[in-house]
């Protein structure tokens, strides 16, 4: 998600939250936060989050735009075992005091999931945590849109090293893309993308004597 009205003159004001994000044919989605300097994630208590915690700084100008990541650790949460086990459901909530991340595996999806009323309080641990004691939401991030994309190369995918890591990708990113036949498997397949708000009930009692 990115902030409304954002573009890459301004970015990353107002805050980036991604929550799918990978390159090439990497296995382990990561979930990450992209801000101005200011805001980061702290080491992650044990039992708290079940993900990987990776860079902690969320300050795009730090570690090549990176953001401060957490990595997925759940089996088939992203590339080819994902499509293999028919995918599955991520979520996000963003509250006043954390905003926590899940992965589920097909067949391993919370029944409220779909609902209309899900409780993401019986969800069991997040994959990531990201408190807001060390990155004070209401100055890191604005109101975001969902965006959907598959960017081709680029300053992230599409760097020589990182393309050709592990050897799995061969050549060179921009060469590959012309390939017309390489965009059959090129696609999102999306049963359901739903936003909830938390609504807050108010009581008012009225005492009379």
């Amino acid at each position: 998600m990115r902030r409304q009205g954002g573009n890459e003159t301004n970015w990353p004001l107002y805050g980036e939250i991604d929550i799918v994000e990978q390159v090439n044919l990497a296995t382990n989605n990561q979930y990450s936060l992209h801000t101005e300097q200011g805001c980061t994630r702290p080491a992650p208590a044990e039992g708290l989050q079940t993900g990987t915690a990776g860079q902690a700084d969320c300050w795009n100008a730090t570690n090549y735009n990176t953001g401060c990541i957490t990595v997925e650790t759940k089996p088939n949460n992203y590339g080819a075992g994902f499509a293999e086990n028919g995918g599955g459901a991520y979520a996000l909530q963003w509250t006043d005091d954390a905003m926590r991340f899940w992965f589920f595996p097909r067949g391993s999806i919370p029944p409220d999931f779909d609902s209309a009323n899900p409780m993401p309080g019986n969800w069991g641990i997040p994959s990531g945590l990201y408190p807001v004691s060390t990155c004070n939401f209401a100055n890191y991030f604005g109101p975001q849109s969902i965006q959907l994309d598959i960017d081709l190369c680029g300053l992230y995918a599409g760097i020589q090293s990182i393309f050709n890591a592990g050897g799995l990708c061969q050549g060179v990113c921009t060469d590959l893309i012309q390939n017309a036949s390489y965009w059959n498997t090129a696609y999102f397949e999306i049963e359901f993308l739903r936003i909830f708000v938390e609504c807050v009930v108010v009581t008012l009692f009225s005492l009379f004597s």
